[in-house]
């Protein structure tokens, strides 16, 4: 949870919160069009890259304008992202309710208004697909993916700069490119937002779970984990494959 909601402090952060290792990070969109392209990191050789792209087709960027088009959208979205969990033999869609999130925030809420979902294509083929949300005037990139058999294009930063001007020409205040203080959102960011969590155990039972918690906590920090955490995934889709 941040700090401060808007101008006021954030009552669910109390003293005694725990500040998280990971921050947010939003890019401010006030400014020109010349002021916004003057902020991109590697102007120029993304532009070569657009160039590169444009030889091998008609390059498109799109909004899904209706919640078909969105569900069209979001089924490329969760197949990419499927096979990158794959590849890093990180939690995928396996996780209960994963999948069926989107799906049903999809279907629920207004669509393009609230829910976002876009994709950048050249020719036919979807390079780039995202989900993610607006809200007060506020674009939140959330679900990201890109084909890797283009990654010499450098797709999914292309696409990141195409939904950027595209929330500048319509007005809005702010794009929040979420939690996670991966390299590449320093290069657009201005913002950096702590974050902290507060748990508290109510009762035995509780108590119990949060003792636990922390156990797994301090295992998942260690040289261990990091050697033991993939297998569990593997061993996780080998069993779904046999009970399918």
């Amino acid at each position: 949870m941040p700090e401060r909601v808007g101008a006021l402090p954030n009552p669910l952060v109390p003293p005694g919160s725990v500040p998280l290792p990971f921050s947010g990070h939003v890019m401010s969109l006030a400014g020109s069009d010349a002021d916004i392209e003057a902020r991109m990191p590697h102007r120029k050789s993304r532009t070569r890259l657009k160039r590169l792209l444009s030889q091998q087709g008609p390059v498109a960027f799109e909004v899904a304008g209706s919640v078909a088009e969105a569900e069209a959208f979001l089924q490329q979205v969760l197949a990419g992202k499927s096979r990158q969990f794959a590849r890093t033999r990180v939690p995928g869609f396996e996780v209960p309710g994963k999948r069926a999130f989107y799906l049903a925030a999809t279907r629920r809420l207004a669509c393009p208004e609230t829910v976002h979902v876009s994709a950048l294509s050249v020719g036919d083929t979807i390079i780039a697909c995202h989900w993610g949300l607006v809200l007060g005037g506020r674009f939140y990139l959330i679900l990201t993916t890109y084909d890797a058999d283009w990654k010499r294009f450098s797709p999914g930063a292309l696409h990141h700069e195409a939904l950027i001007r595209w929330c500048h020409a319509r007005g809005m205040a702010a794009f929040d490119f979420s939690v996670g203080d991966e390299a590449y959102k320093d290069t657009y960011c201005d913002t950096r937002i702590p974050l902290h969590r507060i748990e508290m155990g109510l009762s035995r039972r509780g108590r119990i779970h949060l003792a636990v918690e922390r156990g797994m906590a301090w295992l998942r920090s260690t040289s261990i984990w990091e050697l033991l955490r993939p297998l569990k995934w593997v061993v996780v889709r080998a069993v779904g494959r046999h009970q399918g």
